[in-house]
């Protein structure tokens, strides 16, 4: 039997909301994740392993919108 792992790209400045939901997230073992603190790096971790789901840290969101929405038109 095949499992298939969710994929997860969490961006967040904030270092223990990253450590607290990387030590959630690794003793579930459900998900494949990748973190990361700068939001100047989704497209390059995006283009090297594809995520079903980006969770952003919502104080991000006005400063990364505009870049996602750039990346999305090119």
């Amino acid at each position: 039997m095949n499992i298939t792992y969710a994929s997860l790209l969490i961006v967040s400045r904030d270092a223990a909301k990253l450590a607290a939901l990387h030590t959630a997230l690794t003793r579930l073992a459900l998900y494949a994740a990748t973190f990361t603190n700068q939001p100047s790096q989704i497209s390059a971790l995006m283009a090297h392993k594809p995520a079903d789901i980006i969770i952003l840290d919502v104080d991000l969101m006005a400063e990364t919108a505009d870049f996602l929405r750039l990346q999305a038109e090119t």
